[in-house]
Parts: C-alpha cells; sequence; structure tokens
C-alpha cells in the first residue's frame, strides 16, 4: 500500500497534469502509477486522485490486454504547423506541471533500469567509438549538471515500466534550467498508444507527452526488431539443441543491428534538419527476414543444421520465462510480455506490422558504410550460436 505522502504527490501531479492530457492520456497515466504502486494500486490511485474506478479500470484493462488496431494509428505523425502550438509558449499552467509531475524524493526508484547518455555537440562526432556519460534516473538533482549547457540529449532506454514518468523528469529539468536542446529518443516502431503490449503504450505516452508540451525533440521509431534480439532469446536453445521456437511464424518483418540502429539517432544527434519535418519519425531498417530464412543463415554460417519450430504466443512466453532464470537479468518481465506479442502482430500483419520497413540506402547514408547484414552479424557471434567450424 502507499504511504499518505506518495498518495499526495500523486494527487498534485494529476492537478498539474489534467488541463495538459487528453481522456486517453489520463486514462493511460492513471493505470501506469496504479500498477507502479502494485497490490491495491487502483484503489489507492482512485483514493488520491479522485478519479472513478471506471476510468482505472479501463485503463489497467488496456494495460494488460490488447485492444483493438486501428489504421489511423499508422499516420499519428505530426506534420510542421500541424496540432496544437507548443504548451511550454502558450499554457502558464505548463511549468507548475513540469515541476510537480515527479518529486523524486518521494515518489521512489520505478525507473532504476532507465539510461541517459548525454554529450555536448562538438563532443558527438566520436560517440560511435565511445560510451557517452551515464546518469541514472534516480532523481532530478543529477541530472541538473549534466543537462546544464547541453545542446543536444540523446535517450535510450530498455524494455521496462517507467519510462513516461522518466521523461518527464528531464523535461522538468529542463525548465528549470530554462534551456531548449535538441532531444533525440532511440524509440522503437512498435510505439503507439494503440499498441497491444503495454510497454509499448507507455514508450508512446511518453514521447506524445514531449511533443505536447512543447519540447525539441526527435523521436526515432526504429521500424524494425534488433538482430540482437535473435542472440539473446535464441542463442542458448541453438547451441543446445540446434532448434530454436517463437510465435512470428512465417512474418517477414525488417531487421536492423543495434550498431545502424544508433547511426540514425547520431545521424539525428549531428544534422537535426535531417528528420525536420516531424518530431516523431519511422525509420527503417536493413532487411526482411522470416525465421526460416534465419534459420537457414545461422546453419550456413555455423556448420550446425538449426531448425526453426514455430510455437504459440502462450508457449514462448513460458518458455522465454524458464530462459529467464539464466539470462543474468537481461530478459525482464517486461520483455517477455513484449517480445512475443509484437511477433504475433507481426503474424497477423496488423497496421503495426506495416511500419516496419526497410531502406539500406538510408541507413548507408547515415553511416557511411554499408549496413550489418544478418549473416555479418552472426559471423560476429559464430561461438554464441555454437558453431563447429573453423572461425573464417
Amino acid at each position: 500500500m502507499a504511504n499518505p505522502v506518495m498518495l499526495e504527490t500523486l494527487q498534485e501531479k494529476l492537478e498539474a497534469l489534467q488541463p495538459l492530457m487528453s481522456a486517453r492520456l489520463r486514462r493511460y497515466w492513471a493505470a501506469t502509477e496504479a500498477k507502479a504502486l502494485g497490490h491495491g494500486g487502483m484503489a489507492a490511485g482512485t483514493h488520491a486522485t479522485g478519479l472513478s474506478r471506471h476510468p482505472m479500470a479501463r485503463g489497467l484493462a488496456e494495460l494488460a490486454a490488447p485492444p483493438t488496431l486501428s489504421s489511423a494509428s499508422l499516420t499519428r505523425s505530426r506534420r510542421p504547423g500541424g496540432g496544437r502550438p507548443p504548451l511550454l509558449e502558450t499554457d502558464p499552467s505548463v511549468p507548475h506541471a513540469l515541476e510537480t509531475l515527479v518529486e523524486p524524493t518521494t515518489r521512489g526508484d520505478p525507473m532504476s533500469p532507465l539510461r541517459w547518455t548525454w554529450k555536448s555537440t562538438r563532443k558527438l562526432a566520436a560517440a560511435r567509438q565511445q560510451p557517452g556519460q551515464r546518469v541514472g534516473a534516480r532523481t532530478v538533482a543529477p541530472l541538473l549538471p549534466a543537462l546544464d549547457g547541453a545542446q543536444s540529449v540523446y535517450v535510450a532506454y530498455p524494455v521496462a515500466a517507467g519510462v513516461a514518468t522518466a521523461l518527464a523528469n528531464v523535461a522538468s529539468v529542463m525548465h528549470e534550467l530554462d534551456s531548449s536542446p535538441h532531444m533525440v529518443i532511440n524509440s522503437h516502431g512498435t510505439g503507439d498508444l494503440d499498441s497491444p503490449s503495454g510497454i509499448s503504450r507507455e514508450f508512446a505516452l511518453g514521447e506524445e507527452l514531449m511533443v505536447e508540451l512543447g519540447v525539441n525533440v526527435t523521436v526515432l521509431r526504429i521500424g524494425a526488431f534488433f538482430y540482437e534480439n535473435v542472440l539473446l532469446a535464441h542463442s542458448g536453445a541453438i547451441r543446445e539443441t540446434g532448434v530454436f521456437a517463437n510465435c512470428f511464424g512465417d512474418a517477414r518483418p525488417a531487421w536492423i543491428s543495434a550498431t545502424d540502429g544508433a547511426d540514425l539517432c547520431v545521424t539525428a544527434l549531428l544534422e537535426p534538419q535531417a528528420y525536420a519535418k516531424s518530431p516523431i519519425v519511422y525509420a527503417p531498417g536493413h532487411e526482411r527476414l522470416s525465421q526460416q530464412e534465419i534459420a537457414d543463415i545461422i546453419s550456413e554460417e555455423t556448420g550446425r543444421d538449426v531448425r526453426y519450430q514455430y510455437i504459440n504466443q502462450e508457449e514462448w512466453t513460458r518458455q522465454l520465462k524458464a530462459a529467464a532464470v539464466h539470462s543474468g537479468g537481461l530478459v525482464n518481465d517486461a520483455m517477455i510480455q513484449h517480445l512475443p506479442t509484437h511477433a504475433r502482430t507481426m503474424a497477423d500483419n496488423t497496421t503495426i506490422a506495416a511500419r516496419m520497413d526497410t531502406d539500406p540506402s538510408a541507413l548507408a547514408a547515415a553511416s557511411g558504410r554499408p549496413p550489418l547484414t544478418f549473416r555479418n552479424f552472426v559471423r560476429q557471434h559464430r561461438s554464441a550460436f555454437g558453431a563447429v567450424t573453423a572461425d573464417a
């Protein structure tokens, strides 16, 4: 049960945010807060905020169960001059909203996995080779010196809850510093308020809140799955049995390496005009691959007979839960829900699947080199996939 100070903080946050949120954003915010409180969260939330149980229950249900996907979500990016003007310029209540959105000393630490990477513009050219400084999102205070004087801010987050509130932390610091650095968010093409994944809905909530608040932001929703997901989710089974299973079925979604995805973000940081047409951009992947094609490539590059087997979403979720015990924390509960959910959307060919596109030339232009293929990715990780032939 939440303590009285936390309940008072929830009430202050709702009072500050209510003029800024649509009914759907309000419902998702309330549900996210209730979920973060854990057992008794909905009762605590209704007590603290005065919202009825109906919108709270509806929000929780939408976070837990896939809603019907709409084709309208495919075209949600705003065009220049479209939508409302930045609220930071037009609404005098925004400063108070930003200041009271999160009080970290009473909110606790629900976002400890979150990582904020920041660099000044003059240091961005070396970003491909050197890791950035990381600042935890436990409190706003550590972000103050990190963001003071920054011209650009790069944000990347894991598959975990708490992203929407943490993004608001950063927005509040920008307001306190009276600064407007260019923020680039490394996100995913599945982010959507209508997504069947609760994590994807929360990502979209936080990102669209940044746009609503008038933050100078570029959200790169990379429309591809990462090669690294194959390594993380399946390399153990491939080494041990030569068989990997999931619920992608015959779908051929777009794929990309994390390195090439990062290069897109570096381009956005160094050349903001490249993505100036919209604050939310759906960036392309490199190549389309089915699970059978992935199995064939791994077989050819490792000298082993690797086979793909289709299983339903529930069975893959069960297998991921079993494998998570040995993942060292890399496979968490959120990922276990998130990955099979979106694999199913690819198999079902939903509107979110239609966003997953490829454009190798765009990736080459961003990095100045040809994009990494999945075949070359496997070559880089042959031992992890259980190669039996000598290294090339």
